[in-house]
C-alpha cells in the first residue's frame, strides 16, 4: 500500500510505500513492453515493408 507521505509516521511506513511504488513502476514497465511488442507485431502484420498492404493507412502510426 502506498501511504500518503503526510501520514507516514515512521521509517517502516516510508520504506513500505517506496517498495510498493518501485514494484508498481516495474509492473508498468513490463506492461509497456508488452504493448510495444504487440504494436510491433501489428505493424509488421498490417504494414509490411513490401507487399500489397504496404501503402494503406490502418491507423497505426509510430510516435
Amino acid at each position: 500500500m502506498i501511504r500518503p507521505l503526510m501520514y507516514c509516521e515512521n521509517a517502516e511506513q516510508v520504506e513500505s510505500s517506496i517498495h510498493t511504488i518501485k514494484t508498481r513502476i516495474q509492473e508498468l514497465v513490463e506492461l509497456e513492453n508488452s504493448y510495444t511488442e504487440k504494436l510491433k507485431e501489428l505493424k509488421s502484420r498490417y504494414m509490411p515493408e513490401q507487399g500489397s498492404f504496404g501503402n494503406q493507412d490502418y491507423g497505426i502510426h509510430e510516435k
